[in-house]
């Protein structure tokens, strides 16, 4: 598969996995706030990750963060430490459905970008199954925000 590049914030991903989620408007966002926020020195855990560029940036732009990075679909976990090579940043990337790898570790933050696309029942629009796992949010698009 030919590599395709996404550049953002002097960041470069690899995003040619189709069964990835690439950066969106809404991941720039959060990782632009992430590296706003965030202290040195805390440790944080993007889950969700994606293509990884909430830990990326975060590994990259805030002096001596612990970053870790989680994601449901091993392409994601793959793709993320891929990303993490390529821009020279230390991450910590596991497979894992959210916190669940992480429920014995002290966090100072946890950044997430969870799927919230309502998906109607038995529809998903013919996407590679990483896609349908990165976007859909249940049928209305909360699945993963609102406590049941």
């Amino acid at each position: 598969m030919k590599e395709k590049l996404f550049y953002w914030n002097e960041l470069k991903f690899d995003v040619s996995n189709q069964n990835v989620y690439p950066p969106k408007p809404a991941s720039l966002l959060l990782a632009d706030a992430a590296i706003k926020i965030i202290k040195p020195e805390e440790k944080v855990l993007d889950m969700c990750t994606g293509c990884g560029i909430v830990a990326i940036a975060i590994a990259k732009f805030v002096r001596n963060a612990k970053v870790f990075a989680s994601d449901i679909n091993p392409n994601a976990v793959s793709v993320a430490k891929h990303n993490a090579k390529l821009n020279k940043v230390k991450v910590e990337v596991v497979l894992s459905d959210l916190y669940n790898k992480f429920k014995d570790n002290k966090l100072d933050v946890i950044a997430v970008h969870p799927p919230a696309v309502p998906y109607a029942p038995q529809k998903d629009w013919n996407m590679p199954q990483g896609m349908k796992i990165a976007t859909n949010g249940g049928c209305d698009g909360s699945k993963l925000v609102v406590v049941q």
